[in-house]
């Protein structure tokens, strides 16, 4: 059969099909007259057309014919302008796709080439075809394969030069990867944006299917074939009195694929967008359960009359309900257990199976997007997205009623990271609650019955009724202070009021409201101690949550205590190897590392990480928490890689298990980021905080308080590579929002203008920081009747302030009270109680009492070389002033000891040129002199003196005045007059020039100079 006599058959064939049967033999007495062989062909066709259903999907009767047409092999290696064709990767109903190369002279690109087919190339195919290429030359988008080219053929048929994707269709791409619901619905999103701005650019696709979205190797999805897409646009008629749609109306058959086509395509009806959106809702039912709504592929059997009775009037089962018989299809690929993780992080529980997970929202999206009347479905792909993303961040979503309930259960579930998920919440209480009660022996009397329960979950959510709420949006404060009234009705059953005041305190800590925490976690375990067993693994619990409580209070020895009993009831109750009792031995151990006994909560998290891999394996989450924490000690002792090696894994598990936006990966990353920052990789702990920052404010919103801590930790980053703007723009935004929503009486407001503070002291504005300081310390103090922990902070700075200008007395009493707080936090050594320390030590040498000086000093020296040995710069600091007080004492031999030691350090650590080598230098050689060995201190002032030349603006600095004038001393003692005197002039000139004549330095050189002339000029 010729290609020409094959195009007559086609012809025709496709006007008698576009008639009803009762038209279409009067059509062919006129069509094919005399023709009895065409008629013969046509009428075999349009009886085929009853039977094979694939003539809806482009393919069938006509594709057979096409197959034979262009079979023949000149197509490969065939030229088309500057491209050659290699072979084909695909073909539809009226053109094939072939990989190409361009290989001109220009230069070399892999392209994929559309061309149009043999037999297919009538006018209206060929118009179709050249609308095709204006569609794509007018979609411009990363996510729609690009046209790249086009061109004519010699035969004068269009074809065009697309981007050729290297990828696979997306159902067989997420299920070859058994990717989690959460990364599927962010593909699915990405879909739906390019779908979205293909509308707006007056495109209906018409043939959304797996086959025509590849996924690449880095995971991009790519939208292709526009072959059969629809102009929503309008143009004038010929006449100009008129507007006809732009699209070109087949004569014959419809283009679709049934099983991805809308109810309008299938019965011929106008179509719209919402087509589009119907086929999206197929293709998540696809993507989530590892199957297709309805059976209408080849094998069903089914005459197109029957695929348009199943698609346009019969109901699809709900996923949910799909997804049980997913192993028995043939095209499964997304068994339940594919994605156990998944279904624990959405649930916030152990795994179970996925159609519990798709039952609801998921559920309700899907039906409404695949609504068989268009006005029923959503009113854009856009809104369908928007549905998904309101799902994925736990709001309500529009594709059900808003009815009291669902509302509540969602706004507890939105919060799951600060208030856990109610159905988490209230089913732990049931369920914990019945097994407490038994185990307690009183199941007769405290068992919560249904109805409880019921009463309890009306009550808490009763002001979200929008009745009560009158417009009002309801907090999650508010509804768990009004839960707190209902506790008291339950005081004839001990044990449920005890699970209920436990469970609420957990969540208004998560919360961070400490306060309203701290009198529910104390009373639940008092509770618990009078009516439970001493083993009872519910004491257990209290005794580590208000564990925790205590800890983020700073009260460590409290926390101590609570944890260590935990760990030992827990002990005796399950065992050596059970997972709870490493959790709170874990728990211990963080106490621990807080107290400043960082070896012991090293071994005991060792210890804890061994067993919890052993019976949970490596990549359970409380394995993960626990190798956080043991981070947090490394980091603590200085072992920096090695925490930042763990924080590392921890970050990349949890990307892989929970996915990209989880609250845990945002903590990874700003734990992270803390450890590179300390390590001086100061540009990826920039990037990595920027990220945690910017997906907590995704997770969180603008207005969670969480946001303040990861700007406050990028604001240090900010200011150690020399932003200080920015870093104090990050400290300001903390503070506000802090302010707006915790309260400005709050812990946490206090932290940050003690942050603040000390970045304006640092910047010079000193009297303001002062402010700061005072306002964080009138919070602390407001807050109880002792002073807050945290105080330590603001209490030390503030003296080292008022230090600096003189206030000794008041900066005295204030570091007194830092150290005692600090004392009675941490025990033994700790970097804080040195510091303290420190700072006490040197003002009193400034007060000129150097043997109490003397005796701080010392105990700060000694607690730096415990905690971080002799490579330590702040204890070198501290050195330096033991030794200047042991000098000032009269301890001479002790001074000479510590400075010959801070030299050798500093000479070490620093360089031979660094300004606080030359300070050692010069106090060495002071004491030298001091014990009558002139010629051995010349030498240790002379290179202090070379050192001081060497910086820069020296003869701004004092140190090159008073290392001369040292030397010029030590000259002197040594009977060389000639090279003491310049010395000693040139040091006098440069002091009298900075602090005047009056000054203590300028009178005791110019005595100097004094005391030399005498010398010269008395008789040997």
């Amino acid at each position: 059969m010729t290609p020409e006599r094959w195009q007559r058959i086609k012809q025709v064939f496709e006007n008698a099909a576009a008639r009803v049967p009762a038209e279409r033999s009067a059509y062919l007495d006129e069509a094919c007259g005399d023709d009895e062989e065409l008629r013969a062909e046509v009428e075999s066709l349009l009886a085929s057309e009853e039977h094979d259903l694939t003539l809806l999907d482009g393919g069938g009767v006509l594709d057979a014919f096409g197959r034979m047409l262009a079979s023949e092999p000149g197509d490969h290696g065939r030229r088309l302008g500057n491209y050659r064709l290699l072979h084909e990767i695909g073909r539809g109903g009226m053109a094939a796709v072939f990989a190409a190369v361009r290989d001109d002279e220009q230069y070399r690109q892999q392209v994929a080439i559309k061309l149009i087919r043999r037999g297919m190339d009538s006018d209206r195919m060929v118009a179709r075809f050249r609308q095709e290429r204006q569609i794509l030359a007018n979609l411009v988008h990363p996510n729609i394969a690009r046209l790249l080219d086009g061109g004519v053929t010699e035969e004068g048929l269009p074809y065009l030069v697309m981007e050729l994707i290297d990828g696979e269709p997306i159902d067989a791409y997420c299920d070859r990867l058994q990717l989690p619901i959460a990364r599927r619905l962010d593909l699915f999103r990405t879909i739906c944006a390019a779908v979205q701005y293909a509308h707006r650019n007056l495109v209906v696709h018409r043939d959304l299917k797996p086959s025509n979205i590849l996924v690449t190797d880095d995971g991009t999805p790519k939208l292709l074939d526009f072959g059969i897409a629809k102009l929503l646009e309008t143009d004038r008629s010929p006449d100009g009195d008129s507007e006809t749609p732009a699209e070109l109306t087949l004569d014959g058959p419809r283009p679709m694929t049934p099983n991805y086509a809308s109810p309008e395509q299938v019965l011929g009806q106008p179509v719209t967008t919402a087509s589009d959106v119907y086929a999206l809702g197929v293709l998540l039912y696809r993507l989530l359960t590892g199957r297709r709504p309805y059976s209408v592929d080849e094998s069903s059997g089914h005459s197109p009359r029957e695929i348009e009775r199943i698609i346009c009037e019969q109901t699809p089962e709900r996923p949910s309900v799909a997804v049980r018989r997913t192993k028995e299809s043939s095209g499964s690929g997304a068994p339940e257990e594919a994605f156990p993780e998944e279904v624990a992080r959405l649930r916030g529980t152990t795994p179970e199976p996925l159609g519990r997970t798709l039952r609801g929202d998921l559920d309700n999206i899907v039906m409404m997007a695949m609504r068989k009347t268009p006005e029923r479905r959503y009113g854009s792909a856009e809104q369908l997205s928007e549905d998904v993303r309101r799902y994925l961040e736990r709001l309500p979503v529009s594709a059900r009623e808003d009815t009291l309930a669902y509302r509540a259960g969602k706004f507890v579930r939105r919060h799951r990271f600060g208030v856990a998920t109610a159905a988490l919440i209230f089913l732990s209480l049931v369920g914990g609650i019945a097994a407490t009660t038994w185990q307690a022996s009183v199941a007769r009397t405290e068992r919560l019955t249904a109805q409880t329960v019921s009463d309890f979950l009306v009550d808490l959510f009763e002001p979200s009724d929008p009745e009560n709420a009158r417009g009002e949006e309801v907090t999650a404060r508010e509804l768990l202070q009004h839960s707190v009234q209902r506790i008291d009705e339950l005081a004839d059953r001990p044990v449920v009021q005890a699970a209920l005041m436990d469970t609420i305190g957990s969540l208004y800590f998560k919360l961070g409201l400490l306060d309203e925490a701290e009198p529910l976690l104390d009373g639940a375990l008092a509770l618990r101690r009078r009516h439970l067993d001493p083993d009872d693994p519910e004491l257990a619990d209290s005794l580590d949550n208000l564990g925790r409580l205590e800890t983020a209070r700073a009260r460590f020895a409290e926390a101590e205590t609570l944890h260590r009993e935990s760990v030992e009831l827990r002990r005796h109750r399950l065992g050596e190897r059970h997972p709870e009792l490493s959790k709170s031995e874990s728990l211990l151990a963080t106490v621990l590392s807080y107290r400043g006994r960082l070896d012991q909560a090293e071994a005991l998290l060792r210890s804890a990480l061994e067993r919890q891999r052993s019976v949970l394996g490596t990549e359970h989450e409380d394995v993960a928490e626990t190798e956080i924490n043991l981070a947090l000690v490394l980091r603590q002792k200085g072992r920096l890689e090695d925490a930042a090696e763990l924080y590392r894994q921890a970050l990349a598990k949890s990307r892989v298990q929970l996915g990209e936006d989880h609250p845990h990966v945002a903590v990874n990353l700003n734990n992270l980021a803390l450890v590179l920052c300390n390590l001086g990789e100061h540009s990826e702990a920039k990037t990595l905080f920027e990220q945690a920052e910017a997906l907590r404010r995704k997770l969180y919103g603008e207005g969670h308080p969480g946001l303040a801590t990861t700007r406050t930790n990028l604001a240090s980053c900010l200011q150690l590579i020399g932003d200080v703007e920015g870093a104090e723009s990050l400290l300001r935004s903390s503070l506000e929002l802090r302010h707006e929503t915790l309260g400005p009486d709050h812990p946490s407001v206090a932290l940050s203008l003690n942050n603040l503070g000390k970045l304006l002291y640092d910047r010079g504005q000193r009297r303001d920081a002062e402010e700061h300081f005072r306002q964080a310390l009138d919070i602390y103090r407001r807050g109880s009747g002792d002073l807050h922990p945290a105080a330590a902070g603001p209490l030390n700075n503030l003296a080292v302030a008022l230090h600096r200008r003189g206030e000794f007395s008041e900066a005295e009493e204030l570091y007194r009270e830092a150290l005692a707080i600090n004392r009675q936090i941490f025990d033994g050594a700790h970097e804080r109680i040195a510091l303290n320390l420190n700072n006490l030590g040197d003002l009193l040498a400034r007060q000129r009492k150097h043997e109490a000086a003397v005796d701080y000093l010392r105990e700060s020296l000694a607690m730096y070389l415990e905690l971080f040995g002799d490579d330590h710069l702040p204890a070198a600091k501290t050195r330096n002033s033991l030794a200047l007080s042991l000098r000032a004492t009269g301890r001479l031999e002790e001074a000479e000891t510590e400075f010959r030691a801070l030299a050798t350090l500093r000479r070490r650590l620093l360089g031979d040129s660094h300004r606080d080598l030359a300070v050692s230098l010069h106090g060495l050689g002071r004491v030298l002199m001091d014990l009558e060995r002139p010629d051995e201190a010349e030498s240790q002032l002379r290179d202090a003196v070379t050192i001081w030349r060497e910086q820069p603006k020296a003869r701004q600095q004092p140190g090159l005045a008073l290392s001369q004038a040292a030397l010029g001393r030590a000259l002197t003692e040594l009977e060389r007059f000639q090279e003491a005197e310049p010395r000693l002039v040139e040091s006098h000139a440069l002091l009298r020039e900075r602090y005047g004549d009056d000054h203590r330095w300028s009178q005791e050189v110019g005595q100097w100079l004094t005391e030399l002339n005498e010398r010269r000029s008395s008789p040997p």
